[in-house]
C-alpha cells in the first residue's frame, strides 16, 4: 500500500508541470528501457535465449535447444525482420524472398504481413539493427501498459494502482517473451482496443469512434488469427455488457459499422492469412487445389 501511495504522490507532484498521462508514459518508457538494458548496453539482439530466461520451466540448459518452440518462433521472426529491414533500406518492398530454397513470395504466409504494423514498420525503417528489436519491444510494452492504465482510470481506479496494474502486466513473462513476434503486435493493442471500445460506448462521438476504428484496425493488421478471434469474441461480450439498455438502439449498429470499416482497411492482409491457412494447413501437404 505504501508503494501505491508513493506512486500516487509522484504522479500528483509531477502533474503540476506535466499531465499525468505524460508522466505515466515517460515512466513506462524508462522502465521498458531498463528491462532491456542488458542487450541495449551490449549492442546485441534481445533474444531468443534472454526471452527464455523469463520462463521458469525453460531456464534449464536442456531447454535451450532448437527444438524449443518459443525459441524457434522468436528466431524465425528475427530472421524475417532482418530480411524485411534490409530490403526496405535498399528501397525495395520485399514481395519475393530469394533466400529460401529456389525463392518464394515473402507473404506466402499471410501472418508475415503483421510485420508491417505501424510500430514495426517505423522502427525497421528508422532504427538500425540490432537496436530496432529493442525499440520495437519497448514500444509494444509501453503501448500495452499505458492503455491498460487508461482503461483502469475509466473505472475510477486510483492512479497508483492503475500504474502498477499496467506495469505488472507489461513486464509479465508471457507478454515480454513474444514482443518481437506478431503475437506481441496483437497483444500490445488489446488494452487500447478495450479502452477505445469503452470510450465509444460511454461517450459516443466521432472522435471516440475514430479511436475505436484505429485500435480495431491495428489488432486486425497484426493478423495473428487466434488472438484476433478471441479478442473479437471477448470484445463483443464486453460491448454487450456495457450497452445494457442501449442494446436495441442505434449504438450497436454504429459499433458494427466501425468493425466493417476496420475490415475494409485491413482486408488484404487478412485475406492472405486466411488463404495461407486453407492452403498450408496440412503442414506442407498439397492442398485441395493442388498448391503448396
Amino acid at each position: 500500500m505504501s508503494l501505491v501511495l508513493r506512486l500516487h504522490r509522484v504522479i500528483r507532484i509531477a502533474n503540476k508541470g506535466l499531465s499525468s498521462n505524460t508522466i505515466v508514459l515517460l515512466l513506462y518508457m524508462l522502465l521498458s528501457i531498463l528491462y532491456f538494458s542488458g542487450p541495449l548496453v551490449q549492442g546485441r539482439l534481445p533474444g531468443p535465449f534472454e526471452f527464455l530466461q523469463v520462463f521458469p520451466a525453460l531456464r534449464v540448459e536442456e531447454a535451450l535447444t532448437t527444438g524449443n518452440p518459443i525459441q524457434a518462433d522468436i528466431t524465425e521472426n528475427i530472421a524475417q525482420f532482418i530480411f524485411i529491414q534490409d530490403s526496405l533500406r535498399q528501397g525495395e518492398i520485399p514481395f519475393w524472398n530469394s533466400l529460401l530454397g529456389i525463392g518464394q513470395p515473402t507473404f506466402l504466409n499471410g501472418m508475415l504481413i503483421g510485420h508491417f504494423t505501424p510500430i514495426n514498420f517505423v522502427t525497421m525503417v528508422a532504427v538500425p539493427p540490432p537496436y530496432f528489436f529493442i525499440v520495437m519491444a519497448c514500444a509494444k510494452m509501453v503501448l500495452f501498459g499505458f492503455f491498460l492504465y487508461k482503461l483502469m482510470q475509466l473505472y475510477d481506479v486510483d492512479d497508483g494502482i492503475a500504474f502498477l496494474v499496467g506495469l505488472v502486466l507489461m513486464i509479465s513473462p508471457y507478454f515480454t517473451g513474444w514482443t518481437v513476434t506478431v503475437i506481441g503486435d496483437t497483444y500490445s493493442a488489446i488494452p487500447w482496443l478495450f479502452f477505445a471500445l469503452t470510450r465509444a460506448i460511454q461517450a459516443p462521438s466521432r472522435r471516440t469512434r475514430l479511436w475505436l476504428l484505429l485500435s480495431v484496425s491495428y489488432v486486425l493488421l497484426s493478423v495473428f488469427y487466434p488472438i484476433m478471434i478471441y479478442t473479437s469474441v471477448v470484445g463483443g461480450i464486453y460491448a454487450f455488457m456495457l450497452l445494457g439498455r442501449r442494446l436495441f438502439s442505434w449504438a450497436p449498429l454504429r459499433l458494427m459499422l466501425v468493425g466493417v470499416a476496420a475490415l475494409a482497411i485491413t482486408h488484404i492482409p487478412i485475406y492472405y492469412a486466411l488463404d495461407f491457412l486453407m492452403q498450408y494447413g496440412g503442414w506442407g501437404r498439397i492442398g485441395q487445389r493442388g498448391r503448396l
